[in-house]
């Protein structure tokens, strides 16, 4: 838990600048670089000392955030470390009779409290849709493994977990088993989720992503961030100019904050300089600088499907 609560925290703050959730989350990342294995999170259902899976996929996110803050390079080496340690919950090969095996992910390594029953051969795959989109996100800065097919085979394992509508199903088209005995072929027991986990990872293959991203980048000797649910072509900055090629639907807004800089003298979009204002959700394009925070954030509507947006100090 304390894994998913720095994640958390290190989210909150590398988008909204939020320095508190960030010295918070360091304190947690210290604390969790004493354990060598993913462990601890499930401990009303299974023992704290059993291995886990959605444990190691928020350790990766964790340790990858705070290497975007901190740009330590072993925070990067952990947060692989954690990927690595993730691997042996997927399986990585199919037996000749099984339909749906490969890219399966087992969530822990465990006798559960409730039915005393063990896990192996029992895929939980949303855990595992969960450590594929921070392989997503990893394969960007480490090239040790090809996290971003493994990641991509997970979720394509998902899809054929989904169901069809057949035997008189259709009320459950499109969703998926909490869990599937891989051995038997048939659902563990009648429960079934909804498929949004499955959507945010097939959208990001699309290259549709519905959640931000944030990209770090030199300024006046700071780590400056700027996040976005836009894609960012390209990011040119020098101490009084910041410049982003954005990329995103003609006709469309979207928002985009900018952290650890100081307030713009003036944010332009294309040839337009955009209004500074006191609140956004009344305004089409405009921007506010958040003094608490240290954080501007920056209202988009997409005359076409690239704009340049600059911030000028």
């Amino acid at each position: 838990s304390t894994a998913r609560n720095a994640a958390s925290l290190l989210r909150s703050g590398l988008l909204t600048g939020d320095r508190r959730h960030l010295e918070a989350a360091a304190k947690a990342i210290h604390f969790l670089d004493q354990f060598p294995r993913p462990d601890g999170l499930r401990v009303w259902d299974v023992s704290e000392k059993a291995p886990d899976l959605l444990a190691a996929a928020h350790l990766v996110a964790a340790y990858l955030d705070q290497y975007l803050v901190s740009g330590t390079p072993a925070r990067l080496e952990r947060a692989v470390y954690w990927a690595w340690a993730g691997l042996p919950f997927v399986y990585l090969w199919h037996a000749h009779n099984r339909d749906i095996m490969r890219y399966a992910t087992v969530p822990f390594f465990a006798v559960t409290r409730t039915d005393k029953k063990p896990r192996f051969g029992v895929a939980a795959q949303w855990n595992g849709l969960i450590y594929a989109k921070q392989l997503f996100r990893l394969s960007r800065y480490d090239r040790s493994m090809q996290w971003h097919r493994i990641g991509r085979a997970i979720t394509l394992c998902a899809t054929q977990l989904q169901k069809t509508g057949r035997n008189g199903k259709q009320a459950l088209v499109g969703f998926y088993p909490d869990a599937y005995n891989v051995v038997d072929g048939r659902d563990y027991y009648p429960l079934c989720l909804n498929p949004q986990l499955i959507t945010r990872n097939v959208l990001h293959l699309l290259g549709e992503d519905i959640e931000p991203s944030c990209e770090v980048f030199p300024w006046r000797e700071k780590r400056a961030r700027i996040a976005t649910v836009a894609h960012m072509h390209a990011i040119r900055s020098s101490p009084t100019q910041l410049m982003v090629r954005l990329g995103y639907h003609a006709g469309e807004t979207c928002y985009v904050t900018l952290a650890e800089c100081d307030e713009p003298k003036e944010v332009r979009q294309g040839e337009k300089t955009l209004e500074a204002v006191d609140k956004l959700a009344d305004a089409r394009c405009a921007w506010h600088y958040d003094r608490p925070r240290g954080l501007t954030i920056v209202r988009l509507q997409f005359a076409e499907p690239e704009e340049v947006l600059e911030f000028r100090f």
